[in-house]
């Protein structure tokens, strides 16, 4: 089992302005599963992730390929525009209310009925933020937070690379050499390198955001493939 690093919470603050997001809608013929990695300094490598067995049901662990506990997709409400973020491993969703722990908003997730789903809005390079308005009428955002340390707190004119700001790395399956995507393909050559058709203004990156030569020849591992808004996770075996 996987050491919790840093528990998953909620917390009340200001709303921002909600833009249409690029994330991909699963609409159950079609169904896109994403990593959501914190794009805050220095645990970029952290995911969400669902814990069953924990105190919290939901934490931010070291990301493990092929960990479906880490892997989620989004369903949008046609009638609210809301998105349910949905576990792939339980089918579980984040809910739209938390629970008081003190000075923190625990984030829960189960199945249920009356979930009303997040608001999605694009709040940097690739980076998204994810708030709900709970049964109390309060608008509150998914945010990482050690539990030992006093809350953070959301800079509206800083969102970007925040604790309140997260990478939502699409899953490309291990073994496939081209993906397809709206915007643009992403092929992985026999030297090992990656190669992005139909966009000239992308960037490739390790898993703690190290940008690499978009030429270089790579390691095997796996790397984030960056097209304006859009990121991908491309592995290399």
């Amino acid at each position: 089992m996987k050491q919790t690093i840093l528990t998953f919470t909620l917390f009340l603050l200001a709303c921002v302005t909600s833009v249409n997001a690029q994330i991909k809608y699963s609409n159950g013929s079609d169904e896109f599963w994403y990593n959501l990695l914190s794009a805050k300094s220095g645990v970029e490598n952290l995911a969400i992730t669902e814990s069953a067995d924990a105190v919290f049901p939901i934490s931010m662990a070291a990301l493990e390929e092929n960990d479906e506990s880490q892997q989620w997709k989004f369903v949008e409400d046609a009638s609210t525009g809301n998105i349910y973020i949905i576990n792939r491993k339980s089918g579980n969703q984040i809910l739209s209310d938390s629970r008081a722990e003190g000075i923190y908003n625990a984030t829960l997730i189960g199945l249920d009925s009356l979930n009303r789903g997040f608001k999605v809005a694009l709040v940097g390079d690739g980076q998204y933020s994810f708030s709900a308005i709970e049964s109390d009428g309060i608008e509150r955002y998914l945010a990482i937070q050690e539990l030992s340390a006093e809350g953070v707190v959301l800079d509206e004119e800083n969102i970007g690379g925040s604790a309140f700001a997260w990478v939502a790395l699409e899953i490309i399956p291990t073994g496939v050499e081209e993906i397809s995507a709206e915007e643009f393909v992403i092929s992985v050559t026999a030297d090992r390198r990656i190669i992005v058709e139909n966009a000239t203004d992308y960037k490739v990156t390790t898993l703690a955001g190290i940008e690499l030569r978009k030429d270089a020849s790579l390691e095997k591992g796996v790397y984030i493939v960056t097209v304006g808004s859009v990121s991908k996770k491309v592995s290399i075996e």
